[in-house]
């Protein structure tokens, strides 16, 4: 075995100390390109967030980029160029530098780690090739192998950006500082340096339909101050619109706008300064998407309950009137309000907070709207429809006396025979006669229950037997009163059929008066029978003139 002397030492440390050579060469120059292109990504990001205000994400995507570029550039042109310690490498590229050494180098490190030459070769040729190779490359000088005059270009690009950056750095430093902050915290609404300094603005705004809406900035009184601002406003399905805002001696710049309608995005420009972007959120009323009105009616009607969905109807006094009403946003309150002023409460469904309802009895009739309190806002709707609520009363029952009529004269021995009708909507009662005597107070006796909606009767009615001290020359008035079923307030509804009157007279003056109808009636059909006969003379004539 061979062993290695001071000289192997040396040329072991020569070549280890190329290798830290050439990883110098390699870090400059990986720091010179990094140098270059980071001022270079600075630069377009400054550009890019000054000019546009990018919002959080995309300055966060934005890092994302410069790290995924600088990344690029140190692995292409940096990292994997770096390898570990290979002393043959080093000896081939010092060969390359050194051609007469020829082939020298590399056979001695091929011996050196084989461990003193092959099997069967010559210790004495191998000692003296190892000391040949020694002698040969110990005096050279391996630096060559690395030439740093390569990084000539790269160093003066490097330091050309590098003096920029420090000039650019006195007039601008403010902007790079806002960059670096706005770039490592997306969350950041720190805004970069301007002559004109806006103090105040409006802002984000969540605003009810209809609304009267003001947006307005104010601008510092020490910075410069212009004479009009510039109002972007861009609505969803629209481009940017630009109004110019007048400014007040305060620096004030308001805008209103007389009705909000829609939601839409806003800035401000003012000078050389500008806002980031805001919304205005309008948020419309709650809407009815479906409705249901129960009508309970009483129970002496016999009707059963009805439900529909209009919410213009009519109903009987007395009925309970329930609505449900679902709209189209959660809602944290709700009422009915009528045009009497008595506004309702309703009740919101805790299961179904869209979901309003209220039960009241049908009393007065009204118009009617809602008043709607959403939940997401707070925000108070005075729904703008109006709906009619019709109360009809029961009416009272009909009562009429049939023909034929009683006569308007008669004797204390008559017996009227009456024959009426009743009806009522929802059931009859009870049925009465009602007379008085001579304008004396009214005296009313019972004929009995009624037991249909439409019933036909006849009484048989001698007002003598009924009548005590009923006298001749005396006059009767008297008529047919019948009740409904009606429950509630004051009681059944009465009706009433058309008076009569009865005269009571003497059986001679009742003759007279017989006879009396009796010459009345011939002259009436008298009349009419010449009345006839002229018409049929006359009629015979007409055909007469127009015969051909």
């Amino acid at each position: 075995m061979i062993k290695m002397d001071q000289s192997d030492d040396n040329i072991q440390g020569k070549l280890r100390s190329l290798w830290h050579r050439e990883r110098r060469l390699l870090h400059l120059r990986g720091a010179c390109l990094a140098l270059v292109l980071i001022f270079g990504l600075v630069l377009l990001d400054l550009v890019l967030d000054w000019l546009i205000v990018l919002p959080g994400w995309a300055r966060l995507i934005l890092l994302c980029f410069n790290l995924s570029a600088l990344g690029w550039i140190a692995y292409r042109y940096w990292w994997q160029y770096l390898r570990s310690f290979d002393p043959l490498r080093m000896s081939l590229a010092v060969e390359r530098l050194h051609p007469s050494l020829n082939s020298l180098l590399v056979s001695y490190l091929q011996l050196q780690s084989s461990g003193g030459g092959a099997p069967g070769a010559s210790r004495e040729l191998i000692a003296a090739l190892r000391r040949q190779a020694v002698e040969t490359a110990v005096p050279l000088d391996f630096s060559g192998v690395v030439d740093f005059r390569r990084l000539k270009k790269s160093a003066l690009a490097a330091g050309l950006f590098l003096l920029l950056f420090g000039i650019s750095g006195i007039f601008i430093g403010p902007f790079y500082r806002v960059l670096a902050i706005r770039m490592i915290n997306p969350a950041s609404v720190l805004g970069y340096p301007t002559r004109t300094q806006i103090e105040f603005v409006t802002g984000d705004l969540t605003v009810r339909k209809g609304d009267l809406l003001g947006l307005e900035i104010h601008v510092g009184m020490n910075s410069e101050i212009p004479v009009t601002s510039i109002l972007e406003m861009r609505y969803p399905d629209g481009p940017w619109e630009r109004l110019d805002v007048p400014g007040d001696k305060r620096a004030h710049f308001a805008y209103k706008l007389t009705r909000s309608t829609r939601s839409f995005d806003y800035r401000f420009r003012a000078g050389d300064a500008k806002t980031k972007r805001y919304t205005v959120d309008v948020v419309p009323p709650p809407q009815i998407i479906e409705s249901l009105v129960t009508l309970i009616f009483p129970k002496y009607t016999g009707l059963e309950d009805q439900s529909f969905d209009i919410l213009n109807f009519e109903v009987l006094q007395g009925s309970t009137i329930e609505w449900e009403i679902r709209c189209d946003q959660v809602l944290a309150g709700a009422q009915m309000v009528s045009d009497s002023g008595g506004d309702l409460d309703m009740k919101i469904d805790a299961n179904d907070p869209q979901l309003a309802r209220l039960s009241m009895p049908a009393t007065n009739s009204m118009t009617y709207g809602f008043r709607w309190t959403e939940l997401a806002n707070g925000f108070i709707y005075d729904e703008g429809a109006r709906r009619s609520l019709r109360v009809t009363v029961d009416e009272e029952p009909l009562v009429e006396v049939l023909p034929p009529k009683p006569s308007e004269n008669a004797t204390l021995s008559k017996s009227l025979s009456i024959r009426y009708r009743a009806s009522d909507d929802f059931g009859l009662g009870e049925a009465s006669i009602v007379y008085s005597l001579n304008g004396e107070s009214e005296q009313e006796h019972a004929l009995g229950k009624l037991t249909e909606n439409i019933q036909v009767r006849e009484i048989n009615w001698k007002p003598a037997e009924w009548i005590s001290g009923l006298k001749e020359g005396d006059s009767l008035v008297y008529a047919i009163m019948v009740s409904d079923n009606h429950q509630g307030g004051n009681g059944p509804n009465i009706g009433r059929s058309i008076p009569l009157k009865l005269n009571f007279l003497t059986r001679e003056d009742y003759k007279k008066a017989i006879q009396q109808t009796r010459g009345d009636l011939f002259n009436r059909i008298k009349a009419i029978q010449e009345d006839e006969i002229e018409s049929s003379t006359s009629l015979k004539q007409l055909k007469t003139e127009v015969k051909p």
